[in-house]
């Protein structure tokens, strides 16, 4: 297990999921995931950092609600008892060639091409970022479907309802 002394995620990192208990012997530990990108965060060789360690995950098996870890160099049980309830960060992941950041300042269009906004912010948050509009709206990232064709534009297909709060 790699120590860390910092008591800070590393710049940009955000924080994807907690640790749960240790499950059997051999070094595997439930994890609970706070993602849509499921599958960029279970593939093996991914990097995490908690305020005990950082950690590459080695694999990941889908259990239930969550997932069952297994770490880099941590084969018992008692190597991963201490990461109990430790909450987990990982890097921000490259959409389509751009940070999600790269987005301030574009125009926001809905499924109707109707203009929504303009991007003032981007909310980290632990479900997935969230499109701050000038306006004061939020819009969840998972609801982008097209950015980066035109530039400075992006198409957004939100739910009924979702805009009339």
């Amino acid at each position: 297990m790699n120590s860390s002394n910092k008591q800070l995620p590393p710049e940009g990192w955000l924080e994807v999921g907690a640790l749960g208990a240790a499950h059997g012997l051999k070094g595997k530990i439930k994890c609970h995931l706070l993602t849509s990108l499921v599958e960029e965060r279970t593939a093996p060789g991914t990097k995490y950092w908690t305020r005990i360690s950082e950690l590459e995950l080695e694999s990941a098996v889908a259990a239930g609600t969550g997932w069952l870890f297994k770490f880099v160099g941590l084969n018992d049980r008692s190597a991963v008892e201490p990461l109990r309830t430790q909450k987990v960060y990982a890097e921000r992941i490259v959409e389509a060639g751009a940070l999600i950041t790269d987005h301030i300042g574009s125009d926001v269009l809905d499924q109707n091409s109707n203009q929504i906004g303009t991007v003032a912010a981007i909310i980290d948050n632990p479900a997935g970022e969230l499109l701050e509009l000038a306006n004061g709206t939020l819009i969840p990232s998972v609801f982008i479907v097209e950015s980066g064709t035109e530039p400075g534009v992006i198409s957004v297909n939100v739910p009924d309802g979702l805009l009339d709060l």
